[in-house]
């Protein structure tokens, strides 16, 4: 008798519309390959070099999706982007987890679409000009060698937590982005420990001091590929004396495809941080300008792709006069397509580091490979495949 009621119940809210209009979706991807990952000598003498040689996941992932339409073209929806490890399990680290990938919940229609959430801002626009089948996320100099200034990461290199977001409609191929984050880095507002035992914490700070804004303006339609961003973050601490870790990026990119399948692409990016001894009343910033030149060739199941950039040497008050901090990236790949969403693939990326630099490949945490030092060169060959569903 209780199964006829609910069975009956759903029914009748199926025939009001009451959970018709809803619709779920689970999608997902398995990156995995076998990594070789080389570390140079360097000029640090706490330098670790050697070949380190790993099974690697690249960021494999569970999607789950759902919207519910609440009025004419407008919806609701829920998106869960869950980052798992074919190779270890790190559940519920920034990398990994069950919320570690695009994560959010909004409103959209017509009209655009609104994002409350945890999202990436800024550090990967200009990477679908450099994008392969392959999911290799240290062969992407966007997000990597141009996403730092000397090893320091700009935009999180990740996703940003506490965002608010606004994506336009597509207009005649152009589309763009606003996004408010009221602390990128997790913590909003913090305390210390108090002198005395049993006393109430000591605030750390203002708690609504930090924040981060971005903006973006895209165009893709035919052959081109464009757009602009633009980032500025404020560390949370706005104390006068309070340790600053504020940062500031601007970039711009352009990629164009001729009609034998072979692109070709521009990416200059200028970001600087405060660096060293630095406050909020006396920042010192580390700043310079990079770009990457993305190439790739497809032809029915092949695929090719090449990369070169050079992030030159960083200048301003936190840096040490007359230290070389520039780096060249180099990229080189393979894809093959075994199936619509089956691909095999082996891929060459290196750092070259000057003797001041310490760029990293991108991702590193995705296989867990080992940070670079002053003047160390670092190097991946990969093989591995991506399989979607």
């Amino acid at each position: 008798m209780q199964k006829k009621l609910i069975a009956l119940a759903i029914a009748g809210l199926a025939s009001t519309g009451a959970i018709a209009e809803t619709t779920y979706s689970i999608k997902g991807q398995v990156n995995i390959g076998i990594d070789q990952y080389k570390l140079g000598q360097g000029t640090a003498l706490t330098a670790i070099s050697g070949t380190e040689q790993r099974l690697s996941d690249q960021q494999s992932r569970l999607v789950f999706n759902a919207d519910h339409t609440i009025g004419g073209n407008s919806k609701a929806w829920v998106t869960v982007d869950m980052r798992t490890s074919m190779d270890t399990n790190q559940a519920g680290t920034t990398t990994y987890g069950l919320t570690a990938g695009n994560t959010g919940v909004g409103l959209m229609g017509d009209w655009g679409k609104l994002t409350v959430g945890r999202w990436e801002l800024h550090y990967n626009e200009g990477a679908v000009n450099e994008l392969s089948r392959v999911v290799i996320s240290q062969a992407l100099g966007t997000n990597g060698m141009l996403s730092q200034v000397n090893g320091s990461v700009v935009a999180k290199g990740t996703r940003s937590d506490n965002v608010i977001m606004y994506d336009s409609a597509n207009l005649n191929g152009f589309t763009g982005r606003f996004a408010y984050s009221t602390s990128p880095r997790g913590s909003e507002g913090t305390a210390v420990a108090p002198a005395v035992a049993g006393a109430a914490p000591i605030p750390l700070g203002n708690s609504g001091g930090g924040n981060a804004m971005t903006g973006a303006l895209r165009y893709a339609a035919g052959p081109i590929k464009a757009g602009v961003s633009f980032y500025t973050e404020d560390s949370e601490d706005r104390r006068a004396n309070a340790p600053n870790t504020d940062q500031r990026g601007t970039r711009a990119y352009v990629g164009y495809t001729l009609p034998v399948g072979l692109s070709i692409g521009l990416t200059l990016d200028r970001s600087k941080y405060s660096a060293g001894t630095t406050t909020v009343t006396n920042p010192k910033w580390a700043e310079r300008s990079a770009w990457l030149v993305p190439v790739k060739y497809a032809s029915g199941p092949h695929g090719a792709y090449f990369a070169y950039g050079k992030a030159n040497s960083a200048t301003g008050t936190g840096t040490v006069a007359g230290a070389d901090s520039s780096a060249k990236f180099t990229k080189i790949g393979y894809d093959y397509a075994l199936y619509k969403d089956t691909n095999v693939g082996v891929f060459y990326t290196k750092i070259s580091n000057a003797p001041a630099a310490k760029y990293n490949l991108f991702a590193l945490a995705s296989g867990q490979q080992t940070s670079t030092l002053a003047g160390q060169s670092v190097s991946q060959l990969y093989a591995g495949l991506s399989f979607s569903f």
